[in-house]
């Protein structure tokens, strides 16, 4: 039964509890308690693991249950974790910087040994304006890049924009917004060229007639050899050849702070369970009525679903039975196919034509094209007695509907036992999966 994660404070009480006062208390008053640092930090080091194992094993759970039973979420769909940043314009303010959503920024946290340790990275979830002249903040909502857990970070944890790497190209200015690579590759052929992913990145121009280097956009990329801006440069700057920087974002004075942390971010458990269960989240469906769903998914299919129908129905009429698989070749034989007149041989290995053979694994041919998979229920004698009006069936005629023993020279039809296997019949025809072919049949022998 779960049971709520162990926090720092009830594993340093059992470190007490379990081990000599005479040795645990010198360790945290002498030298103003330095030594208990370790036993401490090996406490909420266990703690973290044993939140992780609660939070993890109970996301397993379909249907939630009640306190003190429950005490992480039940299974659910799919999230990211979301949460808000601040930017803030440290450099010049000249211009208008508009940022596109899913621009990138890192994440990071310390580790045990306090090195930094790169966390999945978050985005940008609309886009975000800083106005000419403010310096900000401006608070910004973010989402993880991936759904799970993973995204759930404490404050502080996202510590700026992406490293996406630097460029320089020498460029023409052919129109006030459209910049053109001029260095031609095979007298420069490591020189830098422009990429579709710059795209909604900033440059500076260096070289302008006017002298205007504030931050412009790139709004569209063609090829690798040419950009558009915005905004747009002067008129007197359309004839120049000039340096082109791609910058990172910290490089035009971007800087990013996290607040508070961010929260809800959620591994798709549920629909890993609907998925296990042969089916899906359908279009606009929530995680309750997705979790209702597939909890009343009705028990059919499985070979044990087909035993616990003929459990439920023939039971009570005392009727005994079995299942009969195809891969069970030899207790078969003759029951799915007349391979010749006398139910002669072994449906495991079966003559197509010369030169080839087919194994039996489940499957029945029902001709020399066709193959089927395929079950039997064997059912036993009713032993309702009832027979019926009397009727001259001849003696040693082996009737399957005799009520009773084949040798009796009265007919008669076990109502109530035919009926059961009636019932049966439905049950299992709306059990059994799309494209199995089945039998029911008297087997004399049980």
């Amino acid at each position: 039964m779960p049971t709520p994660a162990s926090d720092q404070d009830a594993l340093l009480d059992l470190w007490r509890r379990l081990l000599p006062i005479t040795y645990t208390e010198p360790i945290e008053s002498e030298n103003n308690g330095q030594g208990f640092d370790v036993p401490a930090a090996q406490a909420a080091i266990l703690a973290a693991a044993s939140n992780a194992v609660n939070v993890t094993f109970q996301a397993q759970f379909l249907l939630p249950y009640p306190p003190p039973v429950q005490t992480a979420p039940p299974a659910s769909g799919a999230a990211y974790a979301i949460g808000e940043v601040e930017i803030t314009r440290t450099a010049s303010t000249v211009g208008e910087l508009r940022l596109q959503p899913g621009t990138r920024l890192q994440a990071q946290q310390l580790g045990t040994l306090g090195q930094r340790i790169v966390q999945p990275f978050f985005v940008l979830s609309s886009e975000v304006v800083l106005p000419e002249g403010s310096r900000g903040p401006i608070v910004a909502p973010v989402r993880a890049a991936y759904v799970g857990t993973t995204g759930n970070l404490p404050a502080g944890s996202i510590v700026g924009f992406d490293t996406l790497g630097r460029a320089q190209v020498v460029c023409l200015v052919t129109s006030t917004t459209t910049l053109q690579r001029v260095l031609p590759a095979p007298l420069f052929p490591n020189a830098d060229r422009f990429s579709a992913t710059m795209l909604g990145r900033f440059v500076t121009i260096l070289g302008l007639p006017s002298g205007v280097t504030y931050p412009r956009r790139i709004v569209a990329v063609t090829g690798t050899e040419e950009i558009t801006i915005d905004p747009p440069l002067l008129l007197g700057d359309v004839t120049a050849i000039v340096t082109v920087e791609v910058a990172e974002f910290a490089d035009i004075g971007l800087v990013v702070s996290q607040a508070a942390p961010t929260t809800g971010g959620l591994f798709g458990e549920l629909d890993a369970i609907a998925a296990d269960r042969a089916t899906g989240r359908q279009a606009g469906e929530t995680d309750d009525q997705l979790r209702n769903r597939i909890n009343a998914l009705s028990d059919v299919v499985s070979p044990a679903a087909i035993l616990r129908i003929c459990a439920l129905t023939l039971g009570p009429c005392g009727i005994r039975y079995r299942l009969l698989e195809t891969r069970d070749v030899a207790t078969l034989k003759g029951v799915v196919w007349d391979w010749d007149p006398f139910d002669f041989g072994s449906l495991e290995i079966v003559p197509i034509f010369p030169g080839s053979q087919l194994i039996g694994q489940g499957a029945v041919m029902l001709g020399l094209n066709e193959a089927f998979t395929f079950f039997a229920i064997a059912v036993s004698n009713g032993n309702e007695g009832e027979f019926g009006f009397a009727y001259d069936q001849p003696v040693g005629a082996r009737d399957p509907a005799a009520a009773w023993d084949w040798n009796i020279a009265w007919d008669g039809r076990p109502v109530g036992y035919l009926s059961c296997l009636g019932q049966l019949y439905d049950a299992i025809d709306r059990a059994r999966a799309a494209g199995v072919n089945w039998l029911l049949f008297r087997d004399y022998t049980m």
